[in-house]
């Protein structure tokens, strides 16, 4: 995962190197520091400054939902007890993110 994100976030990474993204879902549960670089770094990152990010907690901690918010996070999920249950909310967050919300779509442009 931290390859992969490395890659996103290189600046020599070609538009064509990788598919349009249009969520980032982030889960780095016991590791808010990491969190909050990762979301920094996606927002400094013109072609990702727009993308929705999602990010899991492992605890209801009100200080760091906080934080994650501020840098742009726009939405922050309890990590669930079991596979089954994370699987569910995928789905719902596949509803809500691909079918309800108007996502900002993909151009040449990076703003």
């Amino acid at each position: 995962m931290n390859d992969y994100h490395q890659s996103l976030i290189d600046s020599e990474l070609l538009t064509s190197t990788t598919g349009s993204v249009d969520l980032f879902l982030i889960a780095y549960l016991d590791n808010i520091k990491l969190t909050l670089e990762t979301v920094a770094d996606l927002r400094k990152t013109r072609r990702y400054a727009l993308t929705p990010v999602v990010a899991f907690q492992e605890s209801e901690d009100r200080e760091s939902t906080r934080a994650l918010y501020h840098r742009g996070v726009n939405t922050v999920i309890k990590y669930p007890p079991s596979f089954d249950m994370l699987r569910q909310l995928v789905e719902i967050m596949d509803s809500y993110w691909f079918d309800t919300v108007s996502l900002p779509g993909h151009s040449n442009e990076p703003w």
